[in-house]
């Protein structure tokens, strides 16, 4: 058993089988990619597979929430959210709404060849649950925590 991790690369345990968007993709659209597949993040690219960017979870709930909401520390003192439900509700329906918008555009990016260790690290650092596996600016692949686990399990069997 070789489970010498400092040497192992993530291109062996790397998701190639990609869910994507391109940047004019609407939220509807988004938000069933996140319901229907078990992905924490999903690449934003255009028609060349370049990467654009990537829209997670957390991008998507920071871009329905009303901007006032950033500013306040705590939330807790608002008793109805009602009139606030009503708006973001309203924001699914306007068609300039799109992935774009959402996405944050400066993704944390990595090559095949980066070891299972540095994707550790910088998934830790970055406080992101997966990296984006690049070749010339083309999106080949996508590492998540999912894949970290599996990495692990399997050189440690």
């Amino acid at each position: 058993m070789d489970n010498n991790l400092e040497h192992k690369t993530i291109k062996s345990f790397m998701t190639t089988d990609l869910i994507t968007v391109g940047p004019a993709a609407h939220i509807k659209e988004v938000i069933r990619l996140f319901t229907e597949k078990a992905v924490s993040g999903i690449p934003v690219v255009d028609a060349a597979n370049k990467l654009l960017g990537v829209v997670t979870k957390k991008d998507l709930i920071d871009a329905l929430l009303p901007t006032y909401l950033d500013l306040m520390e705590h939330v807790d003192f608002i008793e109805d959210f009602g009139h606030m439900e009503l708006d973001i509700f309203e924001e699914f329906d306007n068609p300039l709404f799109i992935a774009a918008d959402m996405m944050n555009a400066h993704p944390v990016t990595v090559t095949q060849d980066c070891t299972l260790l540095k994707a550790a690290a910088l998934m830790n650092k970055n406080n992101v649950e997966a990296l984006l596996v690049v070749i010339g600016g083309k999106l080949t692949g996508v590492f998540a925590l999912t894949d970290l686990c599996k990495a692990l399990f399997t050189l440690t069997q």
